[in-house]
């Protein structure tokens, strides 16, 4: 679960306007929110905490846009 929570981190500071969105999406991608991404609605529901990484959600779900504007280098 580091990987969510540093996931959360980056989406709080990228959902703040801290920390650059294009810097992070050309470094990370899509943050491999996808391969988390069941397991943390799961906590979600298990523990009732529909708010658990949402930071990391919002973040990782303006990836595809980018990822439109912004097409491979090579």
């Amino acid at each position: 679960m580091r990987n969510a929570r540093n996931g959360e981190l980056i989406g709080v500071l990228v959902n703040k306007e801290l920390l650059s969105e294009d810097l992070i999406f050309d470094l990370y991608g899509s943050m491999l929110w996808e391969k988390v991404e069941p397991i943390i609605y799961g906590m979600r529901k298990e523990i009732n905490m529909p708010r658990l990484f949402e930071n990391y959600e919002v973040c990782a779900k303006k990836y595809p846009l980018w990822a439109e504007k912004n097409p491979p280098k090579v």
